[in-house]
């Protein structure tokens, strides 16, 4: 089984740094660790000095997902027979057949398995255990998916014949992030502490917390602030640093080797 981190540190990175430069104005934001020459202020520069610290137990919880759908034609008419595929809640195109009304239930079944096989997705498609049948089934780790269905007058129906079941751990925790901002002026709208202020001003607007929220870092308060301005070969260099807190839940989910079966409703099997 691949190893599979419980956070998504490059996508936390990358809406770290969108967010200094949308809420700063700062074209240039870097990260501590990164070698080479500091370029010209003003710049900001990021820091994780402590985290993600767990502050309570880990929990697991259980849910299904759709492991295999089943699509019946259920009688044919003339019009379009479409079923449109979500893996991951991202819809596909839609696979289409267009019934003259001639066809049998089990040639428009079997155009329908060509259209959606013909999409490339991460799913199985296989003829059902009846002729008018086929069924879709979701690949090994990955089977997140569901089917949208229509027809004329309904003649197209899905149903759930299995579902896999997931079991995630939840681990709460809190990250520290230290935002520095550099410039050359003493001057009070351009001192570093504006670049610093206006940071923390952006996290009171929903608007700008969108792209945090997305990686599920959960803004709590500014842990500290602290003014490292000076004179440099006597001329003035104004550094600020901020500290920001965030909720972080770490998260991985296993396939576990259970199926919940729809015929038997709440009996598990192995998979």
């Amino acid at each position: 089984m691949a190893v599979q981190d419980p956070i998504a540190w490059a996508d936390i990175e990358q809406a770290l740094v969108d967010w200094i430069k949308s809420s700063t104005g700062l074209a240039t934001v870097l990260w501590a660790w990164e070698d080479g020459a500091r370029p010209a202020r003003p710049y900001g520069e990021l820091e994780i000095v402590s985290g993600p610290v767990s502050y309570g137990c880990v929990e697991e919880r259980r849910t299904s997902q759709i492991s295999v759908d089943e699509l019946e034609v259920t009688a044919v008419a003339a019009g379009s027979y479409v079923a449109t595929v979500y893996v991951d809640n991202v819809a596909s195109t839609p696979a289409s057949v267009v019934a003259t009304g001639a066809e049998t239930a089990e040639q428009l079944r079997d155009l329908l398995i060509a259209e959606i096989d013909g999409l490339g997705l991460d799913v199985t498609v296989a003829v059902g255990a009846t002729a008018s049948t086929l069924t879709v089934t979701g690949s090994v780790g990955t089977p997140h998916f569901h089917i949208e269905v229509s027809a004329p007058s309904s003649y197209l129906t899905r149903t759930t014949l299995a579902e896999a079941v997931v079991g995630s751990s939840i681990d709460p925790g809190v990250l520290t992030v230290r935002f520095t901002a550099h410039s050359d002026s003493n001057r009070p709208a351009d001192h570093a502490r504006v670049y610093a202020h206006r940071a923390k001003n952006a996290l009171g607007h929903e608007v700008e917390r969108a792209g945090l929220d997305a990686v599920s870092l959960g803004f709590v308060e500014v842990a500290s602030a602290l003014d490292l301005s000076g004179l440099v070969n006597e001329l003035p260099q104004t550094r600020f640093a901020m500290d920001f807190r965030f909720n972080l839940t770490a998260c991985t989910s296993r396939d576990l080797p259970w199926m919940r079966s729809s015929t038997v409703t709440g009996t598990l099997t192995a998979a």
